[in-house]
Order: C-alpha cells, then sequence, then structure tokens
C-alpha cells in the first residue's frame, strides 16, 4: 500500500471545504451550479492529483429514490479507482442527506485530506464494483416513483399511506422502489 504523501497545503484544504460548502448550500436549495462543480474539481486536483472524479448522491430516505450526480471525465472503469472517500454535505433539510464521494487512481490518495477536512476513517467508502458513468442517475426512477405514489393518492391513500405501500411492495417482493413502482403501474 502506497504511503500518503506531503498532503495538500493548508490552504488548499480550506479552499476544497469552502468548495464543499458552496456545493452543498446549492444542493439545498434544489441545484447546483457549473461554478460550484468547477471550483471543487479544480481545487480537489490541486489537492490530489491523481483525482479521477466524484460523485453526489442525495438520498431522502426508503420511501425515495435516491439521486446521484457522477461527476467524472469519462466513464470510470473499477479497477481504475483506487482510492475513494465518501464526505457527508450538511443540508438545511433533515429529511435529505447529500454526500460526495470522491475517487483517485492512487491508493491512499486522500488519506491527508481526509485528516485536513476533519473526515474520520469510518467514512472511507468501498472501491466501487461497476463502471462509473458520467451523468445523473436516479432521476427517472424519482419520476417513476412519485407517478406511482400519485396513482396511488388517487386512489384515495394519503401520500404516507402510499408511500408505505409502494415500501412494503418493494420489501414483498425484494426489489427497490423503483422496480415495485414500475410493478404497481404496470398491474393497473
Amino acid at each position: 500500500m502506497a504511503e500518503p504523501g506531503p498532503g495538500p497545503a493548508p490552504g488548499l484544504a480550506r479552499a476544497l471545504v469552502a468548495d464543499l460548502h458552496d456545493l452543498a448550500v446549492d444542493l439545498a436549495v434544489g441545484g447546483y451550479t457549473r461554478t460550484a462543480l468547477a471550483m471543487l474539481e479544480r481545487d480537489l486536483h490541486r489537492c490530489a492529483p491523481s483525482a479521477l472524479g466524484a460523485t453526489i448522491t442525495l438520498d431522502r430516505g426508503p420511501h425515495h429514490a435516491a439521486v446521484q450526480a457522477h461527476v467524472v471525465p469519462r466513464v470510470l472503469q473499477p479497477a481504475e479507482v483506487r482510492s475513494a472517500l465518501r464526505i457527508p454535505l450538511p443540508m438545511s433539510d433533515d429529511a435529505v442527506e447529500a454526500s460526495i464521494t470522491l475517487y483517485a487512481a492512487a491508493e491512499c490518495a486522500f488519506a491527508d485530506l481526509a485528516h485536513a477536512l476533519g473526515v474520520t476513517p469510518d467514512l472511507a467508502t468501498a472501491l466501487p464494483d461497476r463502471p462509473i458513468e458520467p451523468g445523473i442517475q436516479g432521476l427517472t426512477d424519482l419520476t417513476t416513483v412519485n407517478i406511482a405514489l400519485g396513482h396511488l393518492l388517487n386512489r384515495g391513500r394519503t401520500l404516507s399511506q402510499a408511500r408505505e405501500e409502494l415500501a412494503h411492495l418493494a420489501q414483498h417482493r425484494h426489489t427497490d422502489l423503483a422496480r415495485a413502482a414500475r410493478l404497481l403501474l404496470d398491474s393497473s
């Protein structure tokens, strides 16, 4: 295993912290800007030269489909990624969990950065086991789940009843919410 390098300069670590804060603010208001992502990418490469990209994840819990934005320049194969670090992003809405997962080609690429950011080692994430493709994943699933919830609302369920029913169907069929939503819509 490679030894961590000399680590990011304190100013670079502070810049990356500011970038992550800006991204969290943008996500909290319902979007993200190209500027926040460009600054994050620039400072990430300055802190960890072997950085390959990142995945931003928004998760509203078991009754919602998660959305992931993969900010990578090309498809990354699992064998290319030698280190990864997941950092939770603070959100103003406690119902939303947001995180960013950083990927790098070098082993231990984020060890010093994690220390500089105050991220504890137990937040280090497993390396990916499938390719990471550029773009956003989960919007189609989120739409399908919302359509299924609307269908159940039209049948007289409350929103919480509809969410519970869909979650129960997913659990009963041993599948995720999006597939359960498709099953529900296909059977109607």
